[in-house]
């Protein structure tokens, strides 16, 4: 083992799993390389923003004031898996969502690229060429064609190019800086967050680099639970405390083994609940578990607000991974559209002077907080009774993305839900899960 180790390169180190948990372990590593590296030294670029040549010549080039150097190369093109046609619409949805509009215009290139369209045929918006687009409904297709033309030079330079990187030219540099010079100024770390090992150049990657492997991905059942446990217990050594283990087992349980950073996040959370105690105990995370769910159910109904399909169905899955059933995720939905469509009814009544873009919360709940509640105080139930103000102000921004019309819909449909979600032979989580796809 140790002349294996000895042969492998000081340029180049793979890191898989979440960047969250990922950042400390090659942090580390190229402090280890490079002692006392600083952050003008580290050079982070990711595949939706910079090429495999944009990459090489960053390695290549020596710097004015810089005599070391180490680049961070997340996600690369060439080592994603095949098929990425949902994928890419994914990362496309997550840039829009983020504001990030160069990305989304690179990653839109690449989508493009995929269909075979032209930057002519996208800016002529025809139902044809949107169709063969095909983006998902979470996508404003108005947004992406301003995307187009505010980055057509860019988009058009990225669609004249040669077939997609390969990667080969980046793993000739690893190989020749790794036996020309052992003690080679900079540094190449590759990460991945969840690493195609059936993807024959990562093979070649791996048989040249060290890798650290963050992701979990292969354990078996029982050996991947222990190593997270095992990690949780060192994040918490960190803070200076320890766990008892019945809440060490109901901690990692309860909030899930799919994401070591909500692990990470949770553990931190934890260690400040339990003060200055040094011994985390079982209450304590049962205390934390519950507020922890309080807050992905408020994930999900934010993320229906905004009528975004990838963050419902994200923050839906890890409530499924903490044990609540989704019969709970119903009824949290159902109470969120007759919110809704209460506020629609009391801003026709009240007169369609409101306008939310221009309002503070404070002018909202001076002027028309009160006249909405009164709207409905001649009825037996007031929909908008016990609803915190701010809440109903967070809701307005959802007015205009759905019709009366849909949300009595959903509602209506929403009783078939539950029949299906207590005795129906579907699965609860497909049946929830087609009622959002269906509906935003």
């Amino acid at each position: 083992m140790k002349e294996k180790e000895e042969k492998r390169p000081a340029c180049c180190h793979l890191f898989f799993g979440e960047w969250q948990a990922v950042r400390p372990a090659c942090l580390k590593v190229l402090e280890s390389r490079f002692p006392g590296l600083s952050e003008k030294e580290i050079i982070i670029v990711h595949g939706d923003e910079a090429s495999e040549s944009a990459v090489l010549e960053r390695l290549k080039t020596r710097d004015l004031f810089v005599s070391r150097k180490a680049v961070v190369y997340q996600e690369p093109d060439f080592l994603q898996p095949r098929g990425r046609k949902r994928e890419l619409n994914a990362r496309l949805q997550k840039a829009l969502d983020e504001g990030k509009r160069d990305r989304a215009a690179r990653i839109l290139a690449a989508v493009m690229r995929e269909k075979r369209l032209s930057l002519a045929d996208l800016e002529s918006a025809s139902k044809e060429v949107l169709g063969k687009l095909a983006l998902p409904a979470g996508i404003d297709n108005a947004q992406v064609i301003e995307i187009a033309r505010e980055f057509s030079g860019k988009i058009q330079e990225l669609l004249s190019e040669p077939e997609k990187s390969t990667g080969e030219r980046i793993l000739e540099w690893v190989r020749k800086t790794a036996k020309g010079n052992k003690a080679a100024q900079v540094f190449l770390a590759v990460h991945l967050e969840q690493p195609d090992r059936r993807n024959s150049l990562l093979k070649q990657f791996m048989e040249t680099c060290p890798v650290t492997d963050l992701s979990g991905k292969g354990e078996r059942y029982g050996r991947r639970t222990a190593s997270l446990q095992a990690q949780v217990k060192a994040w918490l050594s960190e803070l200076g405390k320890n766990i008892e283990p019945q809440a060490l087992k109901f901690f990692v349980e309860k909030v899930g083994e799919d994401s070591l950073s909500a692990l990470k996040n949770e553990a931190e959370k934890l260690a400040s609940l339990s003060g200055r105690r040094k011994t985390i105990t079982l209450e304590d995370a049962r205390g934390l578990v519950v507020s922890h769910r309080e807050e992905e159910i408020f994930q999900v109904t934010d993320a229906i607000r905004s009528r975004n399909l990838h963050r419902t169905l994200t923050s839906f899955r890890s409530l499924l991974d903490q044990g609540v059933h989704p019969l709970a995720v119903l009824s949290a939905v159902r109470n969120l559209l007759v919110k809704i469509l209460a506020l629609q009814t009391a801003v026709m009544c009240t007169g369609p002077d409101l306008v939310r873009e221009r309002m503070s919360y404070q002018a909202f709940k001076n002027s028309h907080w009160k006249r909405f509640k009164a709207v409905f105080e001649q009825y037996d139930e007031n929909p908008l009774e016990g609803l915190h103000p701010y809440s109903a102000y967070l809701n307005l921004a959802a007015l205009d993305r759905f019709s009366q019309g849909e949300l009595l819909d959903m509602l209506e449909e929403m009783m078939e839900l539950d029949f299906s979600l207590k005795g129906g032979k579907i699965p609860p989580e497909l049946v929830m899960e087609s009622f959002f796809l269906r509906n935003f």
